[in-house]
């Protein structure tokens, strides 16, 4: 809640840019809450399809990778990291938005980017969390 100069208390409704910033948060967790594995396929996966895929396979049929609880622990699992992430990116884009407001920046004026570079490799440039300006 916010204190008028009189101390009276004003609407403890948040201001609409308090509100966006917020939703620049909240935003990111819808990502996590669509995400389906993969098992090392280009593209997410379903259970049924992995249960056709894995179902009568004999390798892991024979150790029990074939059951429904094995598709719901990657599910979970991924689904963790996945908001991890998104938290992360999250957090990122409302700094980068902070940033731009309180300096009255354009989108470019905010942008950073880093090398991480690993000996006998190539650099690897990172730009952003996967950011999408508004």
């Amino acid at each position: 809640m916010r204190l008028k100069g009189d101390n009276a208390p004003m609407s403890s409704a948040p201001e609409p840019r308090d509100q966006q910033y917020l939703s620049l948060i909240l935003q990111k967790r819808e990502v996590s809450k669509v995400y389906k594995p993969r098992f090392g396929r280009a593209r997410e996966i379903s259970l049924d399809e992995f249960r056709m895929l894995y179902g009568n396979h004999a390798f892991y049929s024979w150790f029990g990778l074939n059951n429904p609880l094995v598709y719901a622990a990657h599910n979970a699992a991924g689904g963790m990291t996945s908001l991890y992430h998104q938290i992360g990116t999250g957090c990122e884009q409302l700094f980068r938005r902070l940033i731009r407001d309180q300096f009255t920046l354009m989108a470019v004026q905010a942008a950073w980017s880093f090398t991480i570079t690993v000996p006998g490799r190539v650099g690897r440039t990172v730009s952003s969390l996967s950011i999408t300006e508004r």
